[in-house]
């Protein structure tokens, strides 16, 4: 899915130990933008083992996002995902939302 400027973006991860959803105790997520700006969104926790984060696109391009875990799930991992201008239909390759699953760093 390929992302309109303005538009929000879920972004989605899920933690797991020994194939357990496990909260971690602590999540960070940071969106890199492809002009050098990060922001981090406020992250939320639904399910267990899942953390959630809404990010609003503004800058057109490729942009990665950073989920970084601590406690009881410690390790980080990537994901990315483009945005373009709907004006003018300037579109990337399209990348997953959020990511899909999780491998705790050992």
């Amino acid at each position: 899915m390929i992302y309109d400027v303005g538009d929000p973006v879920e972004l989605t991860a899920r933690w797991t130990v020994d194939d357990v959803p496990t909260d971690p105790d602590s999540v960070t997520c940071t969106v890199h933008a492809p002009d050098g700006t990060d922001t981090e969104p406020t992250v939320t926790f639904g399910a267990t083992g899942q953390s959630l984060a809404t990010f609003t696109a503004s800058v057109i391009g490729r942009h990665v996002v950073e989920w970084v875990a601590t406690g009881a799930v410690t390790g980080s991992e990537w994901g990315r995902f483009d945005v373009r201008d709907s004006e003018t239909e300037q579109a990337g390759t399209a990348f997953p939302q959020g990511l899909s699953s999780w491998v705790p760093a050992v």
